[in-house]
């Protein structure tokens, strides 16, 4: 079942891909956001199928195809009917799937990995001096033992596996392992390189600007060992937004650049803003912009595009209000002031403790992120973390559909999460005694979620005291007060007993917020706020889309929009970086903004909060980013 982007014209850059398939060329797509990046990697998958499929097949071979989310893997695999010909999975997972086999070569890496601990902690006693403080020699004997112990405990693990966090006694591999592990794998070994040419002839990555440059170098090196072999990379330097990505990927010998400039997402006064964005960036220049059928001619779609500038004192819900309201006037369109999901209306902000704030979790937010770990932060970010599943999983669900008088979703829920609807409990009890129980504690439940006096810690002890739940032991353990049993796992290599001080500070902060703020945070894992972070809506769109660039409140040490502007001296380290051709602060705050902006597919608002509105509007009339008359202050907009 091939396919419907199949079928959408081609081209230059489709025809130009056909032919390196046809020579084995390796080839990097450059496509600017909207270009349909996706489309050609779904033609170049059909044009193997056709053409090369019955024999690949024959052969025992498959065509890789490296992504970079799963969300954007279930996307391929639906597009490509999930033909098994084509293996498409996230970088960790295919790695490990390389890999896996190596059990002794993977061995060999925990093991000096181990040892590079035991040489760190050495380095760190050869200085002490007698005035070196106890505890710090003990934490150094304690981990000294913790690693020669865990390094005999090696030899007895008789099979690696990749799971979230390392245990290297238990013999799990983390998310920093796999990939460090194949890495090293793979450029030191002939033969594993050339595993991976004979068995994956085609090999593409997808979102490549954003893959770990050891990974790229890795396949690389496959490349260039391995004639018969056909390595692709998808992507756009100028969408690079995440730290740890490689960028721009460097031209080998013999490879093609292909370009993608077409845009077919954007309205044209929204493309035009994107493409004065992107001319700071790099030389791809976008052009076309969203057609539709407009009384029976195809047209461009014209849309909207306006930036404001406020005063960063300004009382900043207040003001995105007002922008709203401005927009939905200007526009005639109503949309803009409705809900989101009926508006299609995203709000970007660059941090999540913004969204947090805004939404009224903002407690819950610190307590996962300040002082944490970095398994702890993805985890709430995502929504994945195991202090909170109690509230996504089962509690929240169920009280909303008691607030909602859904009482058959109600008993679906008791029946599958709670011991006392298990077949031994009903059979010794008495039906309507039961129920009547259950009636209760779904009302205490539901009276706990909405006071304003209540804690997590409230609602876990009730739940756990009344048996109607079972809960994480880890969960349990800290409702029991013993904290030695709460880290289940060493993540990544990290010393033990630190983990275990972080996670137990975590769980305790996250016990004494106010229970309410999981109604919040739940709103916006369900992505049913309009608020979401400027990192996590990469290769999502949106028909209207508002960007809250505010630094002051953002905080980040990686961007500012201040300085992308001139509103900010540079520092000594950012003159550094650009004059030596590194990643920079301006470099990387302009790609955000690319990123942000290119989601609208009609209508776009940006909020710029400064501390001095005058400079600001002067400044950004210089930039030439958006038309003059299309700055708006306060002042615009409510005279």
């Amino acid at each position: 079942m091939m396919i419907k982007r199949a079928n959408k014209p081609d081209t230059p850059a489709d025809i130009q891909l056909r032919t390196c398939l046809v020579n084995r060329t390796s080839f990097i797509v450059v496509a600017g956001a909207g270009s349909g990046k996706t489309t050609s990697l779904i033609k170049a998958l059909t044009f193997i199928s056709n053409e090369h499929g019955r024999l690949l097949r024959q052969q025992g071979k498959r065509v890789a195809c490296i992504t970079y989310t799963t969300v954007a893997e279930e996307e391929i695999k639906n597009d490509i009917g999930h033909d098994p010909l084509f293996h498409v999975s996230t970088i960790h997972s295919f790695m490990w799937e390389i890999i896996r086999p190596f059990q002794q070569d993977i061995r060999r890496l925990v093991i000096k990995k181990i040892d590079s601990k035991l040489e760190e902690l050495e380095r760190e006693r050869s200085p002490w001096k007698e005035r070196t403080r106890q505890t710090t020699k003990d934490k150094n004997a304690r981990n000294t033992e913790k690693y020669i112990n865990l390094r005999a405990q090696i030899s007895s693990v008789k099979m690696f596996k990749y799971e979230t966090g390392s245990n290297y006694s238990k013999g799990i591999l983390g998310h920093n392992d796999v990939l460090a592990f194949s890495v090293e794998l793979i450029q030191n070994s002939s033969l594993l390189r050339t595993v991976i040419a004979q068995k994956y002839p085609y090999f593409f990555v997808d979102e490549s600007q954003d893959t770990d440059p050891k990974i790229v170098d890795a396949l690389k090196s496959v490349d260039r060992q391995i004639g018969d072999f056909c390595l692709g990379f998808f992507g756009d330097p100028m969408q690079k937004i995440y730290l740890q990505g490689v960028g721009a990927i460097a031209l080998e010998d013999g490879w093609v650049r292909i370009n993608k400039p077409e845009n077919f997402r954007c309205s044209t006064d929204v493309l035009n803003v994107i493409k004065n964005i992107r001319r700071g960036g790099d030389d791809l220049e976008q052009e076309g912009g969203r057609r539709e059928l407009i009384n029976g001619n195809i047209e461009p779609v014209k849309g909207s595009a306006y930036l404001f500038v406020f005063d960063a004192l300004d009382d900043k819900e207040e003001r995105l209000n007002a922008v709203r309201e401005f927009i939905a006037e200007n526009n005639n369109d109503e949309l803009w002031l409705s809900p989101p999901k009926i508006s299609d209306l995203k709000v970007l902000v660059i941090e999540h403790r913004m969204a947090a704030k805004r939404l009224g979790f903002e407690n819950l937010f610190s307590a996962f992120s300040d002082r944490s770990t970095e398994s702890l932060k993805t985890g709430f970010k995502e929504g994945t973390c195991w202090p909170v599943l109690p509230f996504q999983r089962i509690i929240i669900p169920l009280v909303k559909a008691a607030n909602s008088n859904q009482q058959y979703k109600v008993i679906e829920i008791l029946r599958k999460h709670s011991p006392l609807l298990q077949k031994h409990t009903v059979a010794d009890a008495n039906a309507v005694d039961l129920l009547e129980l259950l009636q209760v504690h779904v009302n205490q439940l539901k009276n706990l979620l909405n006071s304003a006096t209540a804690t997590v810690k409230d609602v876990l002890l009730y739940v756990w005291q009344e048996k109607i739940f079972l809960l994480d032991e880890r969960i349990l353990a800290k409702l029991n007060g013993d904290t030695s049993n709460i880290v289940s796992f060493v993540e990544d290599g990290d010393e033990e007993a630190d983990q275990q001080d972080r996670i137990n500070d975590v769980v305790e902060r996250y016990f004494e917020c106010p229970v309410q703020q999981m109604w919040g945070y739940q709103t916006y894992i369900d992505d049913e706020s309009p608020y979401s972070t400027q990192h996590g809506i990469k290769g999502t769109e949106f028909s209207r889309v508002l960007v809250v660039l505010d630094d002051e409140e953002g905080n980040s040490p990686n961007y500012s929009y201040d300085k992308l502007f001139g509103l900010k001296e540079l520092s000594d380290t950012d003159q550094g970086h650009i004059e030596n051709g590194r990643d920079n602060t301006l470099a990387r705050t302009r790609r955000l903004l690319y990123v942000c902006c290119s989601r609208s597919l009609q209508d776009l608002g940006v909020l710029l909060f400064a501390s001095d509105v005058d400079e600001a509007v002067e400044a950004l009339k210089g930039a030439e980013i958006f038309e003059d008359n299309c700055i708006k202050t306060i002042n615009d907009i409510t005279n």
